[in-house]
């Protein structure tokens, strides 16, 4: 019989890294994810589908956050989930629900961010607010790590405080195992549900056909609110992905993923009139482009535009190595993944306006792009795939269950 792990979520396992992670568990152990979500008022247990570098199923049991404090919840929860081996959980709320759920078993940290470790690139790019968040980011995540018997880190400047966190306070093991790229492929599941306009469907992949391995993609969510907006969204993607438009040719295509030209024209105040011809926002087409689709958006492309604005993992990155494209990106990438070489793996820039030359000068050396794109694909292998995953990871799990 396959050993169980139980992982539990605060709303985290739909992103790309936890369900890279997930789905690699499950290649070997038999998975059971609770996610803890707000807009829930019951519970809810299904199978669920996915994929990374290979495809499997995980059990789902969504939790509304409001019955994290209640008892007869909690008890109901311990008897649909089966007898586990150890306990896999992000922090906050999640980590609160493991240690009720806890059954002496091994309880292993994902932690994939410290905002503390975040203040001097937050503070860049305007969210003052982190000055008021520091020292109790530090404290929490004292508590968190001292609470695990185990931390896993995804990047090497989270990795880097964790350890310290660790080495003056409780001396709790901290490894660093990159993760590999996911996503959901169950249409059947609520999370995969989505509207599609099949006329817009069909005029965006014809529009990808047209470009096919010509266009640089962007990734920007604008629709984030408030501290996210500054520090993940507008000044550090969408803004330098405007000026990249418009600062080089027009027969270079800047295709945009994640938002459409009504979000970019209400968060930048920039008239449409002034929106250069070759910026193509793909929402524009579909609200929501399914996941199926942003794999061919992704393979389709003939370069990345990759900006990383903080000291966390870049699902944007994983997902450009994952499908072996040539990228472009700053600085950030060798802080968060120092074994990622300039010109061998990435194309690095050190400043924000070196983007605009940097494509204009690389676009058209396909040998360049070749071996960017070879190696890209070499990397995401031997650093970030799912077989990495789970062998470090069991070797993690035999040290907490010795």
């Amino acid at each position: 019989m396959s050993p169980r792990i139980l992982a539990i979520y605060e709303g985290d396992f739909y992103t790309r890294h936890e369900l890279g992670f997930v789905a690699s568990l499950a290649t070997k152990y038999e998975v059971t994810v609770i996610n803890l979500e707000n807009s829930l008022n019951k519970l809810q247990i299904s199978k669920l589908t996915v994929k990374s570098d290979d495809i499997t199923d995980v059990t789902l049991i969504k939790v509304p956050i409001t019955y994290l404090n209640n008892q007869n919840i909690i008890n109901k929860i311990k008897v649909l989930i089966k007898p586990y081996d150890a306990i896999v959980t992000s922090a906050r709320k999640a980590l609160l629900l493991s240690m009720r759920l806890r059954d002496s078993v091994p309880l292993i940290l994902r932690l994939w961010s410290i905002r503390a470790n975040k203040i001097i690139d937050n503070l860049k790019h305007g969210s003052y607010r982190d000055l008021m968040i520091f020292i109790p980011s530090l404290l929490a995540n004292t508590y968190y790590i001292n609470k695990a018997d185990l931390t896993i880190t995804e990047e090497y400047a989270t990795y880097t405080l964790a350890k310290k966190i660790s080495k003056i306070t409780t001396h709790k093991p901290v490894i660093m195992i990159y993760p590999p790229y996911g996503t959901i492929i169950d249409k059947t599941s609520n999370h995969a549900k989505q509207k599609i306009n099949n006329d817009l469907l069909n005029e965006l992949i014809a529009l990808l056909e047209k470009y096919r391995n010509e266009y640089a993609l962007g990734v920007t969510i604008l629709r984030k609110g408030g501290e996210y907006l500054k520090f993940e969204a507008l000044p550090p993607h969408a803004l330098i992905y405007y000026l990249i438009a418009k600062r080089n040719p027009p027969n270079i295509p800047i295709f945009i993923l994640g938002s459409s030209r009504t979000d970019f024209i209400q968060k930048t105040g920039i008239p449409k009139n002034k929106i250069p011809t070759n910026m193509i926002f793909l929402n524009d087409y579909q609200d929501k482009i399914p996941d199926w689709l942003i794999e061919r958006v992704y393979r389709d492309a003939k370069l990345v535009i990759n900006y990383i604005s903080n000291r966390s993992i870049s699902n944007r990155l994983i997902e450009a190595l994952y499908f072996g494209k040539p990228i472009i990106v700053n600085r950030m990438a060798q802080v968060l993944h120092p074994d990622l070489v300039h010109g061998i793996h990435v194309h690095i820039v050190n400043r924000e306006d070196e983007y605009f030359n940097a494509i204009r000068s690389i676009y058209s050396n396909d040998q360049y792009l070749y071996e960017l794109s070879k190696n890209a694909k070499t990397t995401y292998r031997h650093r970030f795939s799912s077989q990495v995953n789970i062998r470090l990871f069991n070797y993690a799990l035999c040290q907490v269950m010795k």
